[in-house]
């Protein structure tokens, strides 16, 4: 009896701690690559355009507006308005606008960059 108890509470402290899991754990944010934040402009097939509203680690200008591959893994369901932190290589096709494509991340955000 002893240990059927044991092996509850065991199973309910596990569960609890799954279901009280923040879902920003699941993704870790990005902060060794260079990144930005940007509200969501323009929809695209496997992109979209974006338009700076926090400069992150500095890479870009509040206001110059990005296209940006979305076409990753576990890019998060984003519609016209929402804000997204986008991690990325640091490379940039020299278009009009320019082309962020080696993304790494991108998680929702509010519009300082702070991940919602």
């Amino acid at each position: 009896m002893k240990k059927f108890l044991a092996v509850c509470l065991v199973l309910a402290c596990l569960f609890s701690f799954v279901a009280c899991k923040d879902k920003n754990e699941e993704q870790e944010l990005d902060t060794t690559n260079p990144y930005f934040t940007g509200k969501v402009i323009e929809l695209g097939e496997g992109r979209c355009l974006i338009e700076v509203t926090h400069t992150g680690s500095g890479c870009f200008f509040v206001g110059e507006q990005l296209f940006v591959n979305t076409s990753i893994s576990d890019c998060p369901e984003y519609k016209l308005g929402d804000h997204l932190r986008v991690s990325f290589d640091g490379k940039v096709a020299l278009s009009y606008p320019a082309q962020v494509l080696g993304v790494f991340s991108i998680l929702k955000a509010d519009s300082e960059g702070n991940p919602i």
